[in-house]
């Protein structure tokens, strides 16, 4: 077994368990794209037991659907370009044969689709096709940096950024840039995501349409931060000096551990969520696997015992829509495919359960929405959804 095809097994184990990361996805996929028929043919016929498994073999068909067709797109609208614009010698090479490749898996997947069940018929095959003419892609890498006032968009393919008491630059060493700042802000917007190493060594994750504010004086007098959105937070220790999140409704206190916040402000609730170590919400001590839920209004809090993995899977690129109800589940979904959500009549009184990778086409959860609860949505060009 050489190295790709090993590397594709690891990524299907991982797939089937609902493990892969965004990065791991887009690599599953395009491997998956490139295979010849025959390749692909043995995979599925080598984990024919898939129907059995965690995942659904029609949704691993329609996943790859979704990925080719994006890429198939994505291609089309280089050549485009290429018409009008000046591209290289060697761009041009490669766009033709990619159209052939990606037609050709994209065919195989439909008709394989069509043999398992997917579809019951050629005209709702069609039907599939056109929908996805209006589609979003999903959320990505994104984020503008302020300093003192000062806008920096950052850029999306780094992924995160690193703080020093000097400087910063890219998780991967790049683009060093001297900093003397009194104050800097990480603002995602929606459908974006990003991650920043502060001076202290303590990594935070932040959502979608999030900021977090830094102080000149962090990890000097000091390891306060505020936040406003979602985060994921690795805390390094340090006992002589706590951090403190603070946020429009509640102080967070720690030492050095692993923890979730959501204090959006259109949630009813914020949401501290431990998965190891301690740390105290106003005046509420949190152990691993607890949850504070503070009532933003009111400032009620209570504790809860929640599967903490679940509530943090979006930082491994997953949606894991258990214990929400319906509106709270709709509005994770806006932040991310940057949508307003609209209600045709009363909300839906339905559990949305299970996990799915937040690395889809929005379509591919429009399905899965209409399949399992029979409720559906409509999107409209000016990113308005419609639930029916």
């Amino acid at each position: 077994m050489n190295t790709t095809d090993s590397r594709l097994q690891d990524l299907l184990q991982l797939y089937l368990q609902n493990n892969l990361d965004l990065k791991d996805y887009e690599e599953f996929f395009a491997l998956l794209a490139a295979l010849p028929d025959e390749q692909l043919q043995a995979l599925m016929q080598k984990h024919s037991d898939l129907q059995s498994d965690s995942i659904n073999l029609d949704q691993f068909i329609k996943d790859r659907i979704d990925h080719l067709q994006n890429r198939i797109q994505q291609v089309i609208s280089l050549g485009e370009e290429s018409s009008t614009t000046n591209i290289d010698h060697k761009t041009q090479k490669i766009w033709k044969p990619w159209i052939g490749i990606a037609a050709a898996c994209l065919l195989f997947a439909i008709g394989f689709s069509i043999y398992s069940g997917f579809w019951n018929s050629t005209e709702k095959l069609t039907e599939e096709v056109v929908m996805k003419k209006v589609d979003l892609s999903p959320g990505k890498d994104a984020a503008v940096m302020i300093i003192d006032g000062e806008e920096i968009v950052l850029n999306g393919e780094k992924s995160g950024v690193v703080l020093s008491d000097s400087s910063y630059s890219y998780l991967d060493g790049s683009d060093r840039t001297m900093l003397n700042a009194k104050e800097v802000q990480l603002v995602t917007p929606r459908g974006g995501q990003y991650q920043i190493v502060l001076t202290d060594g303590t990594k935070v994750w932040i959502n979608a349409d999030s900021r977090l504010t830094i102080s000149k004086d962090f990890n000097i007098k000091n390891r306060t931060v505020q936040l406003s959105g979602e985060a994921f937070f690795e805390v390094k220790r340090n006992a002589n000096l706590p951090f403190l999140i603070q946020s429009k409704a509640q102080d967070i206190r720690v030492l050095g551990t692993v923890f979730n916040v959501n204090t959006y402000s259109d949630e009813q609730y914020a949401r501290t969520t431990l998965l190891s170590g301690s740390l105290k919400v106003n005046d509420l001590l949190l152990k691993p696997n607890q949850q504070a839920l503070l009532n933003q209004e009111n400032k009620v809090i209570r504790k809860l015992s929640v599967d903490a993995a679940a509530v943090a899977a979006w930082k491994d690129g997953i949606f894991d829509l258990s214990g929400l109800n319906f509106e709270e589940c709709m509005r994770i979904i806006g932040r991310w495919y940057d949508l307003d959500i609209e209600y045709l009549g009363q909300i839906p009184q339905v559990d949305l359960v299970g996990k799915m990778s937040r690395g889809v086409k929005l379509s591919t959860f429009l399905d899965f929405l209409y399949q399992n609860t029979g409720v559906k949505g409509e999107l409209l060009p000016n990113r308005k959804l419609i639930i029916k």
